[in-house]
């Protein structure tokens, strides 16, 4: 999945270049696509390192449980009643979907998200997932600490 991802990661460039519509202004440079930042991110270097501890737990919890233990421990098994051995295909574009916020990344995150339903559905259990979700998110956010410490 995360080599995958990093061949996909030129897709944001090219929905931007294609749609014209820039993200929000707001991002921070870490999720903006216009942005390449070399080292720390500017926001980041006067945050102090607890803090930017802190924000990252806080975003693995809500994400990990709001993300794997909802869709795919909840609703993946529900709609697997309905739509039998193809639900990873529906369950993976709807969490795609799901990330429409984030409308550049659609495409980079669509192969991980159908990856990740179809492991789920087949072995009826969501650790391996929440293991690669954590280790997904946390790869930014552990370098980031590790150049500001």
């Amino acid at each position: 999945m995360i080599s995958g991802n990093f061949l996909l990661l030129p897709t944001q460039s090219w929905l931007l270049d294609v749609v014209g519509f820039a993200p929000p202004e707001y991002l921070p440079t870490t999720l903006d696509p216009r942005m390449t930042v070399s080292g720390i991110p500017p926001e980041f270097e006067t945050t102090p390192i607890a803090l930017l501890i802190t924000f990252q737990l806080f975003f693995l919890f809500f994400n990990i449980l709001g993300e794997e233990f909802w869709w795919r421990g909840y609703i993946l098994p529900r709609q697997e009643i309905v739509h039998g051995q193809y639900t990873w295909i529906l369950h993976g574009l709807l969490w795609t979907l799901f990330h429409i916020f984030w409308w550049w990344n659609l495409i980079f995150l669509l192969r991980g998200a159908l990856a990740a339903s179809f492991v789920a559905q087949k072995s009826q259990n969501t650790t391996i997932i929440i293991i690669a979700h954590l280790l997904v998110n946390t790869l930014g956010g552990t370098i980031i600490l590790f150049l500001t410490g």
